[in-house]
């Protein structure tokens, strides 16, 4: 099928169904039809809008498709009726949240009937995906039946769904394994017609040696065979579409060809990374997530005809100045010799390198195309170009940039971490990411651009500010987060461990355990450490603050991050702001803020964020980073839980996040937008201890 109008006719009633949807038209042997998914046809009288649908159309109703020959000249269509989710429960079951979407990303709504004992949920177009948590401990549903017409299921999207069918030690919801019963076997076998491995499904089962997964599957999950150590052999059907990041991370038992570890056609890891080439093994079609990470030797690709599926973060932080592709692959190709690698159909430049050259012809740079590559210090974008995606050239060492007139989209850090003195934006673009052009954070190096120039306007900028609003050729205002201060600990401050001894700042490590407050019971509690600082980063300030007890606390940075509790005004305050004769607790009791001091001088600072609680012990005094009053605190220092909308981990997936993040910063609570989350992400991921 080629696809030549997209129509609605809004009134268009199908087998009773409506929401119709006018798609595509096939052409036989110069024939126009309207063609059914099944290859049947039928007739559509064009003059009253009746279909007559074709034979064989799908039992359920789903994804149904008007077909007929073309007449009066007319061309042929294809319709399409929403889909349906069927089920069988002892009552009526909504989902719990509505995390229901088409292919372009759209949110569906529904409806939900339920009848002697079987539920419909119709939706008002075609689904393709359900996210994160959507039918979640829905344990009185018994049965399933999912359209084909999903791509993408989410690993939690059937979590807790105990009344689902068990067969051979795992439990489905439809079509889709959803989870395993036994941990222990070293084999599974999945029932007939299997169209989706969930996400996580065999997650961490050390016993499994080797899988046979049915012709039918065409979805692969997120972490589904994850740690599954001694995994040794497993086939990937011809038609599967999608591989979650880490579906086979730390299978290090699957076998290595040159280097590099298969899951069949899957190329998982290289975990040599010595060789300056690789030679892809012989039907390779997948390169999978993150699989040449910083590679730093790696200085040439190229890339086979049999290779249709590359991870856009494949290649990211590598030294590579070659890449090649095959003049014969379908989806792949590198005009001009331009050194990248773009994806056919859609001009989208998805690998870049350190010596690329981004051809007339390509019309987006697509999300890492050129991350962490540091030896990249400039790049011409062509007219033409009308997208630069997330994080395309994230932390090169790029120190100028000339955006054409033809870009409507820079996105989200698209040009962050690089050192540019000089930022040029032409007339065209109509949406500019707040953090695009984001430099640094105080403590480390950063570049302070003397040009900004967007729409033919210069703007005056010494670095004197975090930000700097412009306006683009739209009218739009937008304020660009140039660097970052940030808020710490100085050296020999003393963190208070779970067994109330303490230990300087600087001698923390991922492995101590700490004592908290813990808000959720208002009690003293304990908590591992998520986040640390590495060494070596310094400002050029430090509030001193002096206590009744003759306790000193020295933080440096703003009001936004380290905050002491502030005992009579119930909430956690910046050392900036918290006045003086203002209580504030500590370990052994309350006590009172009786002097404060701003000290100019260069010092070297620590810092960390504690799992799911956000505060510590610090020279005795309570303190916290940001989150510290995610809730509002009552007397007895508790939270005090309103009641908010659940925001379930897709929302942050999207946008890059972790799910580590996502857990241990509490998201799913936070009320803060995406890209302030991101924003925060990002700080403390570049300033971050590696564990």
């Amino acid at each position: 099928m080629r696809t030549i109008r997209a129509y609605r006719f809004p009134s268009l009633d199908v087998a009773g169904e409506n929401n119709a949807k006018v798609l595509c038209f096939s052409e036989i042997n110069g024939t126009k039809y309207y063609i059914n998914y099944d290859g049947s046809k039928g007739a559509w009288d064009e003059e009253t809008g009746s279909i007559s649908l074709g034979s064989n159309v799908y039992s359920d109703n789903t994804c149904q498709t008007a077909v007929g020959t073309v007449s009066n000249g007319k061309e042929g269509f294809v319709v399409e009726i929403g889909s349906k989710i069927t089920y069988t429960a002892s009552q009526l079951t909504n989902p719990k949240y509505n995390e229901f979407y088409d292919a372009d990303g759209n949110k569906l709504t529904y409806t939900n009937t339920f009848a002697n004992g079987t539920g419909e949920l119709k939706f008002n177009g075609t689904l393709a995906k359900i996210g994160d948590n959507a039918f979640k401990s829905k344990s009185d549903l018994t049965s399933v039946t999912l359209p084909d017409s999903l791509t993408y299921i989410s690993e939690s999207a059937f979590n807790g769904c105990t009344g689902l069918p068990v067969e051979n030690y795992i439990r489905y919801a439809g079509t889709c394994a959803v989870e395993t019963t036994d941990k222990t076997q070293t084999t599974y076998t999945f029932k007939s017609g299997t169209r989706y491995i969930g996400g996580g499904l065999f997650y961490n089962i050390t016993t499994l040696v080797n899988i046979s997964l049915p012709s039918t599957v065409i979805f692969i999950g997120k972490q589904a065979f994850r740690q599954c150590t001694n995994l040794t052999t497993i086939n990937i059907p011809d038609q599967v579409i999608y591989i979650g990041d880490g579906a086979f991370e730390s299978c290090n038992s699957l076998p290595t060809v040159n280097g590099c570890r298969y899951a069949d056609t899957y190329l998982v890891k290289y975990p040599d990374g010595n060789a300056t080439s690789v030679t892809f093994k012989e039907g390779t079609k997948w390169i999978g997530h993150k699989a040449f990470q910083y590679c730093n030797k790696l200085t040439t690709i190229s890339i086979p005809a049999s290779i249709v599926h590359i991870a856009p973060d494949a290649f990211i932080g590598t030294k590579i100045s070659t890449i090649t592709v095959d003049g014969n692959n379908p989806v792949y190709d590198s005009r001009n010799s331009c050194n990248a690698i773009i994806e056919t159909a859609t001009n989208t430049l998805v690998i870049g390198c350190n010596s690329t050259v981004i051809p007339n012809t390509v019309t987006t740079i697509g999300k890492y195309a050129f991350y962490d590559y540091s030896n990249l210090t400039g790049i011409t974008i062509p007219n033409g170009v009308t997208k630069i995606m997330d994080y395309a050239f994230w932390q090169c060492a790029i120190t100028s940039i000339d955006i054409p007139n033809s870009v409507t989209y820079i996105g989200y850090e698209a040009f962050a971490f690089n050192k540019l003195d000089s930022i040029i934006i032409g007339s065209g673009v109509t949406f500019l990411a707040e953090d695009a052009f984001f430099s640094g954070y105080t403590g480390t190096a950063y570049t302070i651009p003397s040009l900004v120039k967007i729409n033919n306007v210069t703007y005056a900028y010494d670095g004197s500010d975090t930000e700097l609003t412009v306006t683009l050729a739209n009218g739009t205002e937008v304020t660009l987060s140039m660097y970052s201060e940030s808020a710490c600990f100085l050296p020999d401050t003393l963190i208070t461990l779970s067994d109330n001894t303490t230990k300087q700042i600087k001698d923390i490590t991922y492995n101590d355990e700490l004592k908290v407050w813990n808000f959720d019971e208002g009690k003293f509690d304990k908590a591992n450490i998520a986040w640390l600082t590495r060494s070596g980063l310094h400002n050029d300030h430090y509030y001193k603050l002096t206590f009744s007890d003759g306790t000193i606390l020295k933080t440096t940075g703003t009001n936004s991050n380290h905050k002491v509790y502030n005992i009579d005004d119930k909430f956690f305050e910046g050392v900036a702001y918290i006045e003086i004769g203002k209580h504030v607790f500590t370990e052994n009791g309350v006590v009172t803020l009786v002097n404060k001091e701003y000290i100019e001088e260069d010092v070297e600072y620590y810092n960390l964020i504690t799992e799911h609680h956000f505060n510590c012990f610090a020279n005795g005094v309570l303190t916290s980073d940001r989150y510290g009053n995610i809730y509002k605190i009552d007397e007895n220092m508790m939270f005090i839980k309103e009641q908010r909308p659940y925001r379930p981990y897709s929302e942050f997936e999207a946008a890059g996040i972790s799910e580590y993040w996502y857990d241990v910063f509490r998201y799913s609570e936070n009320a803060d937008s995406i890209d302030k989350i991101k924003k925060y992400i990002k700080r403390i991921e570049s300033q971050m201890r590696v564990k």
